[in-house]
């Protein structure tokens, strides 16, 4: 029912149809029938970038006629669009722009009955990412996500977090930065996607791991 019902959803959003049950039997068939009659229709909004929804309907003249369409689109900000860009790599790796980062997990420490403290530290290549002069220090300017999955599936939402590195000599090639960070998370086993984002030069470095809780 889930996978049937995100099916459904996917479909009404973006004006597709979902072919389930009976119609998997003459799935190319439908398939061909209903793209045979697909017409492409845009337009140019007037861009905000406020992360708002907008409504769209479509109407026809013709007596009749149905008609099947997406039913509104987000005017995402730059932030927004960046996030879904690293999510993505995050996620799925299809980003030609992902660099590999080395991480090291220190020992879990209980929190309280439920949660626990993750100390983490990355090492962040300077070779791949920017930095400029500011108030006279070389500084990159940085955001750094994390996704969270315990064994149950269960994400938590993916925070942004300011990073921001500097130095008053600008960084030998092939060095490294060592940034270290605590995270709270569930007492539950989890895997870890980290990952570095310039807004600069759009690259995306990502590290990997699993988290064991402490034991009782």
């Amino acid at each position: 029912q889930e996978h049937e019902a995100t099916l459904l959803y996917t479909a009404e959003q973006t004006g597709g149809k979902a072919l389930l049950n009976a119609q998997n039997a003459e799935l190319l068939p439908v398939v061909e029938s209903d793209t045979r009659s697909y017409y492409w229709l845009g337009f140019t909004p007037a861009w905000q970038g406020n992360d708002k929804r907008h409504k769209v309907a479509l109407t026809v003249l013709t007596k009749g006629l149905k008609v099947r369409t997406r039913n509104g689109f987000l005017d995402l900000s730059r932030k927004a669009e960046n996030s879904l860009i690293v999510e993505s790599a995050m996620m799925f790796g299809n980003s030609p722009d992902v660099v590999p980062m080395a991480i090291k997990l220190g020992t879990p420490v209980a929190s309280g009955r439920k949660e626990m403290e993750v100390p983490i530290t990355l090492a962040i290549p300077v070779d791949a990412i920017t930095f400029v002069p500011v108030n006279g220090k070389n500084t990159a300017e940085l955001e750094l996500r994390v996704a969270a999955v315990d064994t149950g599936g269960n994400r938590a939402p993916v925070p942004v977090i300011p990073v921001v590195l500097s130095g008053n000599e600008a960084p030998k090639a092939g060095a490294f930065v060592r940034y270290e960070a605590r995270l709270k998370l569930r007492k539950l086993p989890h895997h870890l996607t980290l990952a570095i984002f310039d807004p600069l030069n759009g690259k995306i470095l990502t590290a990997e791991t699993d988290v064991v809780p402490p034991q009782k």
